[in-house]
């Protein structure tokens, strides 16, 4: 969603974009299925901030979405990088924004992909997105987890190649 802010405030520095499993809001809200309830990240921050180290062991695995080693052992690395607080701080950004009244905005020709099986963003939000992003394309991949660029390279690959035209 960075991105997204980015390409409104300045399109011209933008050709086009790609938003891998990404949602505007992640808060379920009246008429939007976000994919996660108030109790539901209240628990995540909670569990996030009594014992950082045995959340990411939780997460990372369920974050990719399936049996690759390398790719959770990569994605934990990153994680235990940061200090619980900062990454509390990071994980409470990303959850708690909200910016689906800047969608129709985005004026530069947009792709996104989205894995079929996200346990971060429901299919719900793809369609929402597509709806509401003037110049996009929808792309569905037949992939586990949030984080299919580690859990299915070779998918993302394909997708990039098919449009970006390389």
């Amino acid at each position: 969603m960075v991105g997204v802010l980015a390409a409104i405030e300045d399109p011209e520095r933008f050709e086009r974009m790609v938003l891998l499993n990404a949602s505007p809001r992640y808060l379920d809200d009246v008429g939007y299925r976000g994919g996660f309830s108030r109790s539901e990240l209240n628990g995540l921050f909670d569990a996030m901030a009594s014992g950082y180290q045995s959340w990411v062991a939780g997460f990372a695995p369920t974050a990719i979405g399936g049996d690759f080693p390398r790719a959770i052992e990569d994605f934990s690395a990153g994680l235990l990088a940061m200090r619980p607080d900062v990454a509390i701080r990071i994980a409470r950004t990303i959850f708690e924004s909200d910016v689906r009244h800047l969608l129709p905005l985005l004026g530069v020709p947009t792709v996104l992909i989205h894995a079929r099986k996200d346990i971060a963003v429901p299919e719900d939000v793809a369609h929402y997105m597509k709806a509401h992003i003037p110049l996009s394309t929808l792309y569905w991949i037949e992939a586990e987890g949030h984080l299919p660029h580690l859990s299915a390279p070779d998918e993302i690959a394909a997708a990039l190649r098919v449009h970006l035209g390389h």
